[in-house]
């Protein structure tokens, strides 16, 4: 068992400022687990699936980010309005379950007709006061002058840290590696946490979530049509619908053709390994130093062990023992594994899976 830091060291001020740090991953590898996991410690800012939401999985992240000045009121148009994907989702019952604003859920809380994706998961992570913390936000982030996407971002990160009294934030976002030049552009002094679980595992996870259930519909819909009718600026698709299409565009979707729609294992491996490959040649612009890969699994067999890694690896002050066992409680078993597949599909999600794994080994090993 990791016995904790070296004796009599210190810890710093909450407010001393230290480098921001990203986690990325494929997504379904486990990263909601670490976002969880940082929330417990009081010297961290844990900002939960900001990006994700913003650029709507992916789809609006030229949107997003940019060389650009923007104004103020641009900036918060941004935060305050959730991509098609997301809000027909919302619409029809079928968020995600990292959404934590769900006032169809939630009698509590008040219905919107529109959720601003910075209050579907990000600040209800942060407090159950997210109504009135966005209402703060707003505030702050229209009180600004105009500037760079990340200058924007950097701000307003700024802004909640303060506001929250923490040394540093980490943004954790589910497929963010697809953004991480992105990222790194944004903000060249971050670290960068890379998290990586065996594609086949997070291959079944993809083919069940409701996320990337929406994002593989949309890489579906793209090869049978021509385009994505979910992606900013895209046409309503108006020729012959074949009926394994009906209730899954955006003119007439319905959540029961949704939760029917079957996404094939394997199209997901082989999401998983494209995913990996270019995220590692994206990695290599970045100096190694500011980079650290875990595995998943390390953190199912070894929890304390692997969380002081990341702590420390952060901010070697904030690791204390008491909190690395609390934190550690947080880790729980996934709920399929791809050895309960039957033969056939083992076969094809290793074969899916195959790219991505030698991609790994090549530069691990």
């Amino acid at each position: 068992m990791w016995a904790g830091p070296a004796p009599g060291y210190a810890m710093k001020s909450p407010l001393q400022i230290q480098a921001p740090a990203f986690i990325v991953g494929t997504g379904r590898c486990g990263s909601t687990l670490l976002s969880n996991v940082l929330n417990t410690n009081a010297n961290i800012l844990s900002l939960s699936e900001f990006f994700r939401l913003l650029t709507d999985f992916g789809a609006n992240s030229s949107q997003c980010f940019g060389d650009e000045i923007i104004s103020a009121a641009q900036f918060s148009k941004l935060l305050g309005t959730p991509g098609s994907k997301q809000q027909i989702m919302l619409k029809n019952g079928v968020a995600m379950e990292e959404y934590l604003y769900q006032s169809a859920v939630n009698k509590t809380l008040p219905a919107l007709q529109i959720v601003p994706p910075v209050l579907a998961t990000t600040l209800p992570h942060l407090t159950s006061e997210h109504i009135a913390l966005y209402g703060e936000l707003q505030t702050y982030v229209n009180a600004q002058e105009a500037a760079t996407f990340a200058v924007h971002y950097g701000r307003m990160f700024e802004w909640l840290r303060l506001r929250f009294g923490r040394k540093f934030w980490v943004e954790r976002s589910g497929g963010s590696l697809r953004l991480l030049p992105q990222l790194y552009k944004a903000f060249p002094h971050a670290r960068f946490v890379h998290l990586v679980r065996d594609g086949r595992n997070a291959a079944i996870s993809m083919s069940q979530h409701h996320g990337f259930r929406m994002l593989m519909l949309g890489m579906q819909l793209r090869h049978e049509f021509g385009q994505d009718p979910y992606a900013p600026g895209a046409t309503e698709i108006t020729r012959y619908i074949p009926e394994k299409w009906r209730g899954l565009l955006p003119q007439d979707f319905s959540a029961d053709a949704f939760r029917a729609f079957q996404v094939p294992i394997f199209q997901c491996g082989q999401y998983w390994s494209q995913e990996i490959i270019a995220g590692l040649r994206a990695f290599e612009q970045i100096p190694s130093a500011q980079v650290l890969t875990l595995r998943y699994e390390d953190f199912l067999n070894a929890p304390e062990q692997t969380i002081a890694r990341l702590a420390f690896f952060l901010d070697k002050d904030i690791v204390t023992v008491d909190w690395i066992r609390k934190a550690a409680i947080k880790v729980r078993s996934p709920r399929s594994t791809w050895t309960n597949l039957d033969a056939k599909e083992r076969a094809e999600i290793a074969q899916a899976c195959q790219p991505g794994f030698r991609a790994l080994d090549e530069l691990y090993r």
